[in-house]
Order: structure tokens, then C-alpha cells, then sequence
């Protein structure tokens, strides 16, 4: 059985003058093609990484505000 292939095809559009988007092109320009076949694998890896950190650092400061509500509750 094949697995179904679902491909979503975007845009992305980097302005030159822009500091951060200079830096992303010379990234993606001189990226390690031996890890990263495609610039598309290159952003994937890039925004998931940086999603998983974002969202895992709200995550930890709820918890430990939570944490520090029940120790104070506690005392």
C-alpha cells in the first residue's frame, strides 16, 4: 500500500535591507547540503525547533508558576 503524499507549496519573501532577513538568506545560502538536502528541509528544522522551544518555555513558566502557588498555599 502507498502512503498518500499531501504537499503544500508556499512563498516566503525576504527583503534584502532587512537585517533578520539578510541573515536567513546567507543561512540558507550557505547551509550544510550534506544535512540539508533542500531549503525546504532547512525551514522545517528551523521552525520546528524554534516552536518546540517557544511553546516548551510557556509551558515550563506555568508550571512553575502553578508550583509556586501551591508552595505558598502550602506554608
Amino acid at each position: 500500500m502507498r502512503k498518500e503524499r499531501k504537499i503544500i507549496n508556499t512563498n516566503i519573501r525576504l527583503n534584502l535591507c532587512d537585517e533578520q532577513d539578510r541573515q536567513a538568506w546567507e543561512y540558507l545560502q550557505t547551509m550544510d547540503r550534506q544535512k540539508y538536502k533542500s531549503y525546504t528541509k532547512a525551514v522545517v528544522a528551523a521552525l520546528n525547533d524554534y516552536f518546540a522551544r517557544e511553546y516548551g518555555m510557556k509551558k515550563t513558566h506555568i508550571w512553575k508558576a502553578e508550583k509556586r502557588k501551591m508552595l505558598f498555599w502550602k506554608e
